[in-house]
Parts: C-alpha cells; structure tokens; sequence
C-alpha cells in the first residue's frame, strides 16, 4: 500500500501546482514518515517470500542481493524462534527465488492469491515444515500494518 499511494502521488505531482503540489507534498511526506517507523523488514520479507511477486516490485540494488535477502531471513528466523537458521534455509531460499527444486512447480499456481495455499501445495501433510516454509508461513501469520506508526 505504501508504494502504490507513493507511486500514484508522485504521478499526481507532475501535474499539480500551487495548493495541490503542497498538499501532495505533504501526503508524501506523510508516507515517508510512516514507512520510515513501520516493521519494514516484515513488509519486505513478506513480499519477497509471496510466491507472485518475489523479488519483482524491488529495484536491482544490493539490499535485493540474494545474500542481503538470506541475511533479512536469519534475522527475523533468529527474532521468531530465537535460534539460528538451519543450515537448509540458505539453499532453499535460493531454489525458491529460482524456481527450482520444490519450488520448480510452484508458478503453475499463480491464479491462488493465497501465498500460504501455494506453499502447502508444495507441501506433504504427513512432514515438518522446511524451514523457508515454515518461516513464511510465520511472517504470513502476521498482520503487517502500520498502526503502531499512524
């Protein structure tokens, strides 16, 4: 939501002028400021682990680097279940942001906009979690918003 009243504004303020270029100003420093206090982490790890949209809405800089994204991952691993990250985490974040492994078929269900229903898709009833699964499912379980900022 963050990025779609940003992106919509700063359309907006191309052609404004006068009032309105102040009012949209200030609307989007009304955004920022928002942003600025929100869980950002949980808002990107959110994102980056909905099987639609991956790593597609960022721009191509070094905190969407594979090993930056693996290092938000352990982070709120580390703050969900105050351990370390099992060692299987970092390639399955890998064959998960390529498309491989478990995660090959995991496109053909893109008309689900249930990121938790595409996971158990690829999922057995009868086993544990993997531990990207389970991490997603945790931070799907979340409700992200910003009321702690507004």
């Amino acid at each position: 939501m963050f990025g779609f009243l940003t992106l919509t504004y700063t359309e907006m303020l191309k052609d404004a002028s006068g009032e309105d270029e102040i009012m949209i100003t200030r609307i989007m420093d009304s955004l920022e400021r928002c942003w600025s206090k929100s869980e950002q982490e949980v808002f990107i790890a959110a994102v980056i682990l909905n099987p639609v949209y991956k790593t597609r809405p960022f721009a191509r800089i070094c905190k969407f680097t594979y090993a930056s994204i693996y290092l938000l991952l352990v982070k709120l691993w580390k703050h969900f279940y105050s351990m370390d990250p099992p060692i299987e985490l970092q390639q399955e974040m890998m064959d998960y942001l390529q498309g491989l492994g478990d995660y090959e078929g995991m496109n053909a269900w893109h008309q689900r906009p249930d990121p938790i229903q595409m996971y158990e898709s690829i999922s057995f009833p009868d086993q544990e979690p993997t531990p990207l699964k389970k991490l997603a499912w945790c931070i799907f379980s979340i409700c992200a918003n910003s009321a702690s900022c507004e």
